[in-house]
């Protein structure tokens, strides 16, 4: 995605849309960029995947373990 990214010649006043967004690849390397970016997923399982790579948790001591 970093290729496709700088092939498209994509800055940080663009913004990238993935209409498909899947596990969040997309996404989650525009951000590492600098350039904003828009993703729309319908599948629950893959849209959950997509949300704990783009927004990580970060604070591990406050986790509660079931």
């Amino acid at each position: 995605m970093k290729f496709c990214i700088k092939a498209a010649h994509i800055n940080s006043e663009d913004v990238v849309i993935d209409p498909f967004s899947g596990l969040g690849t997309t996404l989650v390397e525009a951000n590492l960029q600098n350039v904003s970016s828009i993703g729309f997923e319908a599948h629950p399982f893959f849209y959950d995947i997509s949300q704990a790579k783009i927004f990580p948790i970060l604070d591990t001591e406050n986790i509660k373990y079931l």
